[in-house]
């Protein structure tokens, strides 16, 4: 199978994947007025396993029709869900994500790193001056959090990186974002909460730092 004919199956597979979410999301429309956080929870399954997992087919099925950010999800996690339980569905969900993304990329083939350096200017800037290991890079990489995560994680497949090494480095550069927009989702009914305005605050900083370290980890790179 060539490559046109590879993109062409996930073509199709987006298609239905972004068929169900429009499915979704109309019936969300349609019931809005009873979607308030404790409605959420309401209609949520009764037995916390089954709607953890659901939430974890729902990761899978947005990697691949990439209709909206990650975010959503986890802010639907806070709020469905206990603090504690709501993180680990949330990197649970991330982790499946990260490793739906990266065998999209094997079953595509090296030639896709090439095209999404070429979508996105800050990843191909820094796949150029990649020279560390799979463990860091794919930490250093999920840690800026501007960076789109689809695109990482076929990239990392479409290169046949080492799957443990960049699984343990994506959920740890990850984590601190999980965290803290799990925690978001939580305190979003109450905007002015202490939890929630601490909460973005700390969203902000980790945002800043990632900029920060993202401008002198290529800068560095320009200077030797």
């Amino acid at each position: 199978m060539n490559l046109d004919q590879k993109e062409r199956v996930l073509k199709k597979l987006k298609i239905i994947s972004i068929i169900f979410w429009c499915i979704l999301i109309f019936l969300i429309i349609m019931n809005y007025h009873r979607l308030s956080a404790s409605q959420i929870i309401a209609y949520s399954p009764d037995n916390p396993l089954l709607a953890g997992i659901t939430m974890l087919l729902l990761y899978a099925v947005k990697t691949i029709s990439v209709v909206f950010p990650y975010k959503v999800l986890q802010l639907a996690s806070g709020m469905m869900f206990p603090l504690f339980f709501a993180v680990c569905v949330n990197t649970a969900g991330t982790a499946v994500s990260c490793a739906v993304g990266y065998y999209m990329g094997r079953f595509l083939g090296k030639d896709t790193a090439e095209r999404i350096a070429v979508k996105n200017k800050k990843l191909a800037n820094l796949l150029e001056r990649q020279n560390s290991s799979v463990l860091f890079f794919s930490f250093f990489l999920r840690a800026l959090v501007f960076l789109p995560l689809d695109a990482v994680s076929i990239y990392f497949g479409a290169v046949k990186s080492d799957f443990r090494k960049y699984m343990l480095g994506s959920v740890l550069g990850l984590l601190p974002n999980i965290i803290i927009s799990t925690i978001l989702g939580e305190s979003i009914s109450d905007p002015t909460s202490p939890q929630f305005l601490l909460s973005m605050l700390l969203f902000l900083l980790i945002t800043l730092i990632s900029l920060i370290w993202y401008l002198k980890y290529t800068k560095r790179d320009e200077e030797q």
